[in-house]
């Protein structure tokens, strides 16, 4: 099932490219076995049948290397409006914002005139993960004070479920154990008297006093070890550090992230090729590997 937001993107770069591409072209081809070097379209169309029109993982990898190998072969044939339409098309598929944000760089530098949905996208990835990540960091927060309403809650949404195993495995922490910990937390919170708050009030001889709560050792919200709760604070400081938006062994989107809101110098198709794994010297996909053309 395509989200709002893929669709919103989908429907953008088809209405951008419409008047160069042409619609005798917008005919679906039926097997990437039908991509032509020559002509970088059918990769614009077969990618975006494979990327977005499937719900297989394997469709939509092969969908972005298709994507990566047109935008290739459209550069060297110097159609840079149809390269840049793909940059934009691949963007919409990719899930790593540092990524993303350098396929709108590249589209930018092939295309100047996408200035203006530039401007309005090329962050919009960024800007939706830092959300969800703030949103995975409360999850945690609310876990440690006890406060399992909201921990279930934040929990079961998926995407921040997904942010959490995301921040746990980038912060070196397992992400079943943290799974483990957060369930126990959730469910073991109605049991402790000061919802994680260390200390508890009570009533002496007409007087008010703090006291510890004895169930506790350690003055960072409950956790059932000093153990736990450190990997909890890693996790947790991973998310609203951002450390899951560094891209794959990829320094130029590295440096795209700490730029924020400045192109990155340096993409290229080149660059877009090796990070999807694909050889412009071989364009042609047969049962799904990449061959040289004959």
């Amino acid at each position: 099932m395509i989200s709002i937001r893929r669709f919103i993107l989908v429907c953008l770069y088809w209405a951008m490219c419409l008047s160069m591409v042409g619609w005798s072209s917008m005919v679906p081809v039926s097997s990437p076995a039908r991509l032509d070097p020559t002509d970088p379209k059918t990769y614009f169309i077969a990618g975006e049948a494979l990327a977005f029109g499937s719900d297989e993982q394997q469709d939509r990898e092969i969908g972005a290397q298709v994507f990566a190998v047109g935008i290739g072969l459209a550069v060297r044939l110097d159609d840079l409006q149809v390269a840049a339409s793909m940059c934009i098309a691949l963007a919409s598929a990719e899930q790593d914002p540092g990524m993303f944000e350098s396929l709108w760089d590249y589209a930018l530098m092939l295309d100047p005139d996408r200035m203006s949905a530039w401007k309005t996208h090329r962050g919009s990835r960024r800007r939706s993960m830092n959300a969800i990540n703030q949103q995975a960091a409360r999850c945690l927060y609310a876990a440690r004070f006890q406060d399992p309403k909201l921990a279930s809650e934040l929990y079961n949404r998926e995407e921040v479920h997904q942010a959490i195993i995301d921040a746990a495995q980038g912060a070196g922490v397992d992400p079943v154990k943290i799974d483990r910990l957060l369930l126990l937390m959730i469910r073991d919170a109605d049991n402790d008297d000061c919802r994680g708050r260390v200390f508890i009030t009570e009533r002496v001889d007409g007087e008010v006093k703090r006291l510890v709560c004895p169930d506790h050792t350690r003055p960072i919200g409950a956790s059932s070890s000093d153990e736990s709760l450190r990997l909890l604070l890693k996790v947790e400081t991973a998310l609203l550090n951002g450390s899951k938006f560094q891209s794959k062994n990829s320094t130029w989107a590295v440096n795209t992230y700490m730029s924020l809101d400045s192109p990155s110098s340096d993409p290229s198709a080149s660059m877009i090729a090796e990070y999807y794994g694909v050889d412009l010297a071989k364009p042609v996909l047969r049962a799904d590997r990449w061959v040289a053309a004959r």
